[in-house]
């Protein structure tokens, strides 16, 4: 296969899932939203409300975060999809639902304890301070 074929699949792979990563991103964080205000309005764990530079910021953090993610995601079914990769097993609903838990256990462990980390001395200051 040629090499710009290849590369035009791989980009068509990567905006499908970042273009799903950012639906979900945004209807989830509407939906968290609406039910903040709607149901938990009484509720909050903090008085303090953040500006809106600070919710700009963040948003425009995690859209940059999924195009990492969206690569990733990308880069790994293309590498099956050609060949490259193992196939330990057939896909079937039962084991993709079963896989899609299994990594989400573990991106959570690995986010908790990276999170984690950058709250300690050395690091606090240079990656989490904003």
């Amino acid at each position: 296969m040629e090499i710009q074929t290849q590369l035009k699949e791989l980009f068509i792979v990567f905006v499908l899932f970042y273009g799903m990563l950012i639906g979900l991103y945004f209807s989830i964080g509407a939906a968290v939203i609406f039910w903040n205000q709607r149901v938990l309005c009484s509720k909050k764990i903090q008085s303090r409300i953040s500006s809106n530079e600070e919710i700009k910021r963040d948003i425009i953090q995690s859209v940059k975060s999924l195009i990492f993610i969206a690569l990733l995601l990308a880069g790994g079914i293309y590498c099956q999809h050609i060949g490259f990769t193992m196939r330990p097993q057939r896909m079937t609903p039962v084991s993709s639902v079963l896989w899609f838990v299994a990594s989400m256990l573990i991106f959570d462990t690995w986010f908790y304890w990276g999170h984690r980390l950058i709250h300690t001395k050395p690091f606090y200051r240079w990656v989490h301070a904003w």
